[in-house]
């Protein structure tokens, strides 16, 4: 067979399956330029992904921007010597797999406070219904790394339903 036929063939075969959408899920988004730019991906069980279709949820991805205090104790840092960066929070369609980040609620201005200058993320990500309720059916570990880490490799956030083993 040729290369164009095995194209041909490729082609008419995904059309006839609707396969577009699940390529698309599962190819990883481009994270957009900027320097805290990244790319975030979602690994759904079965179950979670067809209960999100079913019953017309949609995800919110929180990203809590943060750096250590270089001051131990520091007046702005939280209990936990964090000093807040920003924060960005998106919405997202349920049967999105990667997501392009942007990074845009870090506030550069405040690196000179935090150890190396190098910001931190913590990601949670919820299920939320039409009414933009939060709803515990998915239950999603958080991420956590630098941001320089994560522009390498993307993050990964698991989420499974209540219930179901993850």
């Amino acid at each position: 067979m040729t290369y164009a036929k095995a194209v041909v063939s490729a082609c008419l075969l995904l059309s006839l399956c609707q396969c577009d959408k699940v390529m698309s899920a599962l190819k990883p988004a481009k994270a957009p330029p900027g320097p805290f730019a990244y790319t975030l991906r979602l690994d759904m069980t079965p179950a979670a992904a067809a209960r999100m279709k079913e019953k017309d949820y949609h995800l919110n991805v929180h990203a809590f921007y943060y750096g250590r205090a270089v001051v131990p104790k520091a007046a702005n840092a939280d209990e936990l010597n964090r000093i807040q960066l920003g924060y960005e929070l998106n919405p997202f369609p349920a049967d999105t797999r990667a997501m392009a980040m942007t990074g845009e609620g870090i506030d550069s201005r405040l690196f000179g406070q935090i150890e190396d200058e190098q910001p931190y993320v913590l990601i949670t990500v919820y299920a939320v219904n039409r009414g933009n309720f939060e709803n515990d059916m998915l239950t999603c570990n958080n991420y956590i790394n630098q941001i320089a880490e994560v522009r390498k490799t993307a993050a990964v956030v698991r989420c499974h339903l209540q219930g179901e083993a993850g």
